[in-house]
């Protein structure tokens, strides 16, 4: 292990002299760490400011804008949040088909970077990038990052599903050492089996990270696992979770098994860090320097689809861009005393509902709860390509019955009736997306008349 104080007092702020990189990025950084404790009205003036920058911009070099802005009559110049109505949600299907014409003419395409979404609902969806959008986003996680009690130099280990991402971790001569010296490690876990828990246990056993940053199904895979085999609590300092829902019986299991300090953080392949969890644990501040997060359609609970604008990417601009997932927003403000608004939970896909012959609609929500009941399931997926038909795909721990899977289909049948065929199959893992990403359910139907 390097030593964490050199690299936090010398190498890291070298760095920042040496690096123009990590100087810009600091700089940034510096100028949200302000920005987090501003009044929420200037929070607000901040975001239209940077919205009408956004659409002027985007009317005069952006031809899908130009088009949309003339035939809504919004006046770029004098827009707020309220005028982000007068636009339609931009929808992934959109963004394919209008690639060439989402694309900034101001800039050299070579000039930019490219980014691709998971395809975790279709085809993956491609956007492009500025350097100075890519430092933005390094920024932001570095503050993230930093509200979980890690500094440069903590043990800090990330347990990942996304190969292309851990590829990128070694890439280099240069990335390894810099990892070496800022004691970051990766662990490949796009199939999660005993061995690999296993040897993370045993790893955070014997020299406990500052911060542990995993997907959610991996997670929870790990805390059954040590629940299951008895194994001793870890003494992680911090968790994040990332690339989907960490359910309440999940967070509790982890806290119990890996770290009572867990923090959630919501985002995506297009945006990268839109939302995270502070110390105060009371929902998830959104990163209001850089997003606007809408909730569409909200039921009388509050939770609507998550339409999100991003304001520091003039390349390829993505204004009320329909992310494909059910959030509710949180109206209290958190005891931590920054005023950017919170994300109270982030509740699955649009799209994961399992639809029956009769029209009925069974919220993907309802599987993960069913499923913990048994305590022999490790994981499961329902996966539904007609409406008289789903498939059940289950690992499962030896000690799960075939009187518990009766009691589970028997369960289900309930809910969806006796008229949808539960296919039960027993697999060895559970298959991820490309970017690492679990999905409980996944509906391949369209619900009647849409």
């Amino acid at each position: 292990m390097f030593p964490p104080l050199l690299t936090k007092h010398i190498i890291h702020p070298l760095r920042r002299v040496t690096s123009r990189w990590h100087r810009d990025r600091h700089s940034i950084y510096l100028d949200l760490e302000r920005s987090q404790r501003y009044p929420l009205d200037r929070l607000i003036e901040l975001q239209v400011a940077k919205l009408r920058k956004l659409l002027t911009d985007a009317a005069a070099n952006v031809p899908y804008y130009t088009k949309l802005i003339k035939e809504t009559g919004l006046d770029p110049e004098t827009a707020d949040h309220s005028d982000l109505l007068k636009l339609p949600p931009l929808t992934k299907s959109v963004v394919r088909e209008n690639f060439g014409d989402l694309t900034n003419r101001r800039f050299k395409k070579d000039d930019l970077k490219k980014k691709s979404s998971g395809g975790s609902t279709g085809e993956p969806v491609h956007v492009l990038q500025t350097m100075e959008s890519k430092l933005f986003n390094s920024a932001l996680a570095y503050r993230n990052n930093l509200w979980t009690g890690w500094c440069p130099g903590a043990l800090h280990y990330k347990v990942w599903g996304a190969w292309k991402d851990l590829t990128k971790a070694e890439s280099s001569v240069k990335k390894r050492l810099f990892n070496h010296v800022y004691n970051f490690h990766t662990i490949n876990a796009f199939t999660v089996t005993d061995e690999i828990l296993e040897k993370m246990y045993n790893l955070f056993r014997r020299r406990p990270p500052t911060l542990l940053e995993s997907y959610s199904n991996i997670l929870g895979e790990f805390s059954g696992y040590i629940e299951a085999n008895r194994l001793d609590p870890l003494n992680v300092a911090a968790v994040v979770s990332s690339a989907g829902s960490l359910y309440d019986h999940q967070r509790k299991a982890v806290q119990r098994t890996i770290s009572p300090n867990v923090f959630n953080r919501y985002g995506c392949r297009e945006f990268g860090s839109i939302a995270h969890e502070c110390e105060a644990h009371e929902g998830m501040h959104i990163n209001m320097e850089r997003f606007i997060v809408e909730y569409h359609r909200q039921d009388e609970t509050g939770l609507g689809e998550a339409l999100v604008t991003d304001l520091e990417n003039p390349a390829f601009p993505l204004v009320r861009y329909k992310i494909g997932d059910m959030a509710r927003p949180l109206d209290t403000v958190c005891g931590c005393g920054r005023k950017l608004l919170s994300i109270e939970s982030v509740e699955g896909r649009v799209t994961d509902v399992i639809i029956t012959p009769d029209g009925t609609r069974v919220s993907g929500e309802f599987f993960p709860h069913l499923f913990k009941e048994f305590d022999g399931i490790i994981a499961g997926q329902v996966i539904q390509n007609s409406v008289d038909e789903i498939d059940l795909l289950l690992k499962t721990r030896k000690s799960f019955s075939a009187h518990d899977q009766e009691t589970l289909v028997n369960t289900m049948e309930k809910y969806l009736g006796t008229s949808v065929k539960i296919n039960v199959k027993h697999v060895d893992n559970i298959k991820i997306t490309p970017t690492g990403k679990y999905r409980p359910v996944i509906s391949n139907i369209s619900p009647p008349g849409e």
